[in-house]
């Protein structure tokens, strides 16, 4: 990515509601990405670590918002655990 800075911002706020959509907003820097992300309940913050030709980048999940459930159910998946629960619904 080089040390130029990055147009969009490099720290990424995804969060979801109730409805079926997904959202994000990018940010500069983590600070300000914590404080709009604080009155959201499901979210999590991602870091810019490498984008190329503005097709194919590369995130860093960070250690905020529903970082912990995310890690947790993510490694289920890759155990096969997850997948298995998911198949008996």
């Amino acid at each position: 990515m080089g040390d130029l800075p990055y147009e969009r911002g490099t720290i990424k706020v995804v969060w979801i509601d109730d409805s079926e959509f997904i959202y994000s907003k990018m940010f500069n820097d983590e600070v300000n990405a914590e404080e709009f992300a604080k009155d959201k309940k499901d979210y999590l913050i991602f870091k810019l670590v490498k984008q190329k030709n503005m097709e194919d980048f590369t995130w860093k999940l960070l250690n905020y918002g529903r970082y912990k459930v995310y890690k947790f159910l993510f490694n289920q998946y890759k155990k096969g655990l997850l997948s298995r629960w998911l198949k008996g619904i």
